[in-house]
């Protein structure tokens, strides 16, 4: 006869995990180096996200070397600097906002525009 206390069977370790027993996990030092370059290439992912919303708020400057119209009820801004060229027209007869300096070295109309300089 045979004794079936003394039988010892061991379960897979897939259907261990199937039943809820805690199984520690050993990692080896290849896998926790992916995991540190996963989370690192992340980190300096995140960074340069961040990076480039900010830098898009950056100010450039206008020139402007041909016609430039702003004709009743249009707004123009410009958070740079705001350059009109000796080739340069410039006609405002609506709103001009300009956070930089103006240079003009051509030609402005302004009848019924205004200029607002601001910041």
């Amino acid at each position: 006869m045979i004794n079936h206390s003394k039988l010892k069977y061991s379960l897979p370790e897939h259907v261990k995990n199937i039943f809820g027993r805690n199984i520690k996990r050993v990692r080896s030092k290849t896998e926790k180096n992916k995991l540190i370059l996963i989370q690192v290439i992340f980190f300096l992912l995140l960074v340069f996200v961040i990076n480039l919303y900010t830098s898009s708020a950056q100010t450039a400057d206008v020139k402007n070397t041909g016609v430039l119209y702003i004709s009743s009820g249009e707004i123009f801004s410009a958070e740079g600097s705001f350059t009109n060229s000796s080739t340069g027209s410039t006609t405002n007869e609506g709103l001009q906002y300009l956070k930089g300096n103006w240079t003009n070295d051509g030609s402005f109309l302004s009848e019924t525009g205004k200029v607002t300089f601001w910041g």
